[in-house]
């Protein structure tokens, strides 16, 4: 697998099973990784940018051997649609002609900050022509969006209205949130609410059951850690109280990076 940061940019066509990509304008990627990947392996290729976006292919998901290009960009091939919000970054998945014969997965992460109040995310591919809602599984505990789609083409995490949330979209809400995750070790995470608390309490484990952080906050003050812990996987335990209302407890998981 190779990485650069000076590629030849490339944006689709219509989407197909076998494509190969076109653009009319010339925006550069923030990032592009190349991967070759044989027809011949019994095993699930995974392929993954810096920001842990990847693609999984599955064995003989190909009719031949082929090179994936997968390009980031920080700016949109057309207007978004009506209702929507690009949150930010476009992706282009290009197999350089190669026949597609299985579904992949793709995967995303997302930083709930950019979510507005009243919207859920959304995944968007685009036709050569106009932004088209795809459906996707939004997970909130973990910020993430998996699809399982059959074709390759230009791609982006979106939000919507949370009313007529759309086919096949499975939306897994909650109350509070730790953002933005992942962070770096000494990068400052903040709780944020539907409404504001009377009073916090929130908690974070290292996978050996260790206390790392103990928390507690009172009004609706800017809650936030520093996260200076060693790098790794950990569970935070939030805890909420309302005035009149049983207190709001949430789990959630948060990677901290290098």
């Amino acid at each position: 697998m190779t990485r650069t940061y000076t590629p030849t940019p490339s944006y689709s066509s219509t989407p197909t099973v076998s494509q190969t990509f076109s653009r009319t304008s010339t925006p550069t990627p923030v990032e592009v990784v190349t991967q070759f990947v044989p027809n011949s392996v019994t095993y699930t290729t995974v392929v993954t940018l810096y920001d842990f976006t990847s693609i999984s292919i599955p064995a003989g998901g190909f009719a031949s051997d082929f090179t994936l290009t997968a390009e980031r960009y920080d700016s949109n091939p057309a207007p978004t649609p009506s209702g929507f919000s690009i949150l930010g970054t476009t992706y282009v998945f290009d197999a350089g002609g190669a026949t597609m014969l299985q579904p992949v997965t793709l995967f995303f992460l997302y930083d709930p900050t950019w979510v507005r109040p009243g919207e859920i995310p959304a995944l968007l591919y685009y036709d050569g022509a106009t932004w088209i809602e795809v459906p996707c599984v939004v997970d909130t505990v973990n910020y993430t969006i998996t699809a399982t789609v059959s074709h390759f083409s230009v791609w982006a995490v979106a939000s919507k209205s949370s009313h007529g949330r759309g086919a096949g979209l499975n939306y897994l809400g909650r109350s509070a949130v730790i953002a933005p995750a992942p962070v770096r070790s000494g990068q400052t995470i903040c709780l944020y609410f539907d409404s504001p608390p009377q009073a916090t309490h929130w908690q974070i484990f290292n996978l050996a059951g260790e206390r790392v952080a103990d928390l507690q906050f009172k009004g609706d003050l800017p809650q936030c850690w520093d996260a200076r812990v060693a790098p790794g996987v950990y569970i935070g335990r939030v805890e909420a109280s309302y005035p009149g209302q049983a207190n709001k407890i949430t789990m959630q998981k948060l990677a901290i990076l290098r």
